[in-house]
This record gives structure tokens, C-alpha cells and sequence, in this order.
């Protein structure tokens, strides 16, 4: 399973930048491949901008599994996800994911 978490940023710069903290805990997991501990990284993030708004994206590319994990950031709060067997994007401004959780 892998993260692509994502987050929107206002910005009149043509590039903006950005480092990420990020935590990703187990809450209640189901599959049995993969990690099943806490995982955490720092990003240093670089987007352009586009229509006044710059989109970063970060995470771990693989290795955890499969259930519900809570993902923290430094600066842009706490969300619980439940990540499947594909890549998971998580929508960090709104906590949405796609796949839903659901």
C-alpha cells in the first residue's frame, strides 16, 4: 500500500516550497503485507504554481498495511485514512481520500 498525500496552498509565486513533517500511525489495521508500526518522514517539497495555487505531494511510497491509519503533519493537522490495496490520495486541506474510506 502507498500514500500520495496531497495539500493546496495559495500562493502568488511561480514556485513555491515547502517542508513536510509527517507521521503515519496505525489505528486499526486489516491486511497482513507490510508494516504494521508507525512510520514518519521529512520532506522538503517543491511545486509550480498554477492558477494562484501550488499542490505538494508527499508520503510513503509503499510498504504499510492495508486498514486505518491516523496521518499527522507538523503544520497542517491530523487526518484518519484507511488505505487499500492501491495507492491511497489523501486530500490533506479536507481529510478526503480517494479511494474513499467507505
Amino acid at each position: 500500500m502507498a500514500v500520495d498525500a496531497s495539500w493546496v496552498m495559495a500562493s502568488q509565486a511561480p514556485v513555491c516550497t515547502v517542508t513536510v513533517s509527517w507521521v503515519l500511525e496505525p489505528v486499526a489495521l486489516t491486511g497482513t503485507v507490510g508494516t504494521d508500526t508507525t512510520v514518519s518522514g521529512r520532506e522538503n517539497l517543491t511545486a509550480q504554481a498554477a492558477a494562484g495555487t501550488c499542490t505538494f505531494h508527499w508520503g510513503p511510497r509503499g510498504g504499510v498495511r492495508q486498514g486505518q491509519w491516523r496521518m499527522r503533519t507538523d503544520y497542517l493537522g491530523t487526518c484518519t485514512v484507511v488505505l487499500r490495496d492501491t495507492v491511497t490520495y489523501v486530500h490533506m486541506n479536507d481529510c478526503t481520500q480517494n479511494p474513499p474510506a467507505g
